[in-house]
Order: C-alpha cells, then sequence, then structure tokens
C-alpha cells in the first residue's frame, strides 16, 4: 500500500500593520505650538467673556435686568467656566421671579467654587418659599463667611417662616450688629457713598460706583495699590476680593461638612430637606415638590 502524498497548506499573506504611532506622531515642537495655540485662543474668549461680564454689572446696577442676563449669557457661552457670570445671572433671573434658571445658576456657581453661591441659591429658595431649603443653604453661608450680613438676614427670614421666632430674633440682630469700623462699608474716596464697586484686574472692592468712574477716566489707576483699571464690576461685595477666595473648595467644603454634621441633630422632614440641599461640590441640590406651608407660590 503505497504512502499518501501530504500536499502543503496554503497559508495567507501576511499584511504590514501601520501602527497608530507611526501614523499619529506629532513633533514635540508642533505639540508646543498646538498647546500654546490652544491657550492663547482660550484667554482671548476669557478675555471677551469678561468684557460681557462687566457690561451685564453695569446694568445690573442701573435696574436693567433683561439686558444684564443677555450679556451673562454671552459670556457664559464665550467662557462656559465664568462662575461670576453664573451667579449674577442667578441674581438677574430671581429677579425676574425665573426660579428655576436662577436655582439652575446658583448650582453651576456652587459647583464651580463660588463662595457666594449658597447663599444667593438659599435667597431664591426663600422667596419661592421653600424655608428649610434656604436654611440649609444660608448655614452654608454663614460658615463660609460670618460676617455676610445679608445671609443673617436672608436666614432670619427663613426662620421666621418656618415659625421660629427666636432663631428669627437671633439671626436678625445678627444682621444688623454694627461694624466696629463705622466706615468700613463707605467709599474710600468720598467716605459719603456706599462701596459698589470692584476693580479689574486688582479686584479692590473700595469705591462707590461714581468715584470708581472718575478713577477709570481721570487717573487711570486704583486708588489702593494704583494697578491700571481695566473694566468696573458693579455689585455689593462681602470684602476686598481675592481670586483664590472665589475657588476655594477647602473652605467650602468644610462648612458644608459642618452643616451636615448640624443636620444629624435634626429629625424627620427638616433633616431630610436640608441633606438634600448639602450636596457635595459641583452637585446641585433637588428641587423641592411643593413649597413650604405659609411660603410664597412657586
Amino acid at each position: 500500500m503505497g504512502c499518501a502524498s501530504s500536499t502543503p497548506i496554503a497559508t495567507s499573506t501576511q499584511q504590514p500593520v501601520a501602527t497608530s504611532a507611526a501614523v499619529s506622531h506629532v513633533p514635540p515642537a508642533v505639540k508646543t505650538d498646538q498647546v500654546a495655540a490652544t491657550l492663547a485662543r482660550d484667554a482671548k474668549f476669557k478675555e471677551e467673556a469678561d468684557k460681557q461680564f462687566f457690561q451685564a454689572t453695569f446694568h445690573w446696577h442701573h435696574g436693567e435686568m433683561e439686558e444684564a442676563h443677555k450679556l451673562c449669557t454671552k459670556a457664559i457661552a464665550l467662557f462656559p467656566k465664568h462662575k461670576r457670570a453664573f451667579l449674577l445671572r442667578c441674581e438677574v433671573a430671581l429677579k425676574l421671579r425665573r426660579w428655576d434658571e436662577a436655582l439652575e445658576d446658583a448650582g453651576v456657581a456652587i459647583g464651580f467654587g463660588h463662595r457666594e453661591g449658597h447663599r444667593t441659591r438659599g435667597a431664591v429658595n426663600l422667596e419661592r418659599g421653600r424655608f428649610r431649603d434656604a436654611v440649609a443653604d444660608l448655614n452654608v453661608a454663614v460658615r463660609i463667611e460670618p460676617s455676610d450680613r445679608r445671609a443673617w438676614g436672608l436666614r432670619a427670614r427663613a426662620h421666621q417662616g418656618l415659625g421660629n421666632a427666636a432663631r428669627a430674633g437671633e439671626d436678625a440682630a445678627e444682621a444688623a450688629r454694627v461694624d466696629p469700623d463705622s466706615e468700613a462699608g463707605l467709599c474710600v474716596v468720598c467716605i459719603d457713598e456706599p462701596r459698589a464697586t470692584r476693580l479689574n484686574p486688582c479686584e479692590h472692592s473700595a469705591l462707590c460706583a461714581e468715584c470708581a468712574r472718575e478713577c477709570q477716566e481721570h487717573h487711570g489707576v486704583c486708588p489702593i495699590c494704583n494697578t491700571a483699571i481695566k473694566a468696573i464690576e458693579y455689585g455689593t461685595f462681602l470684602g476686598t476680593f481675592a481670586p483664590s477666595d472665589t475657588a476655594n473648595f477647602d473652605n467650602l467644603a468644610s462648612a458644608i461638612k459642618k452643616a451636615r454634621d448640624e443636620v444629624m441633630t435634626l429629625n424627620g422632614r427638616d433633616a431630610l430637606a436640608a441633606m438634600g440641599t448639602l450636596n457635595p461640590i459641583g452637585e446641585g441640590s433637588p428641587v423641592s415638590a411643593t413649597p413650604d406651608s405659609g411660603g410664597a407660590p412657586a
């Protein structure tokens, strides 16, 4: 019996495979140029967004809410992380009684680390008659900035809405307490009108609106530090502003933790409502389904 002959098996031809590294390799110098171009573009967008924002504060100062809202929206479109534009648009929406929009913008500002975000969201909840949510936010606000009289005053109203007359009285007294420096809130130039501006880029908040414009037009520099005035931001500020204050996540997180610890002493609905508002930084609070009894309609 003969042996069967073996037939060699045909093998498929191996095709060379191009590596992604070979295809997408970009020289380091080109990458550096691309990064520099991106940073320059972002800086340009931020600068233009700031211009829109500062104009918005001017219209806010003069009660022109729709124009202020439009300019804030432009600023956010140019620079989506513009926390100050989000907070101002929240305050505009509050004036226009656009509750849901105000809550959303306040939540974004809080997520970006704006130190005034909880106070502003507390004001929105207060106007909607959601007193427990308001108290929870304002608890954080007064821990972040114990000298914020507006936050104390708002919390007094929220406690009053909940029927806590004693707590309301304590907070009202704190809000009315006179600063040891009787001139602390007055313009440093005229020493007559209240401070109502913040200068850019030095961020000093020490002038009334008229004196700020006078300094910009005729002197061109901040009277505190002699820095050239690039723009004027109008509003009421907690004090001389430092950029790190607005993004101080450690202080915000600490304030929220302390407020949460206080909530643990509550029972039932009060605790649930308060905990719902005190979400970690970067998250908004849930919107209550109905206002608290005795509050204003949504």
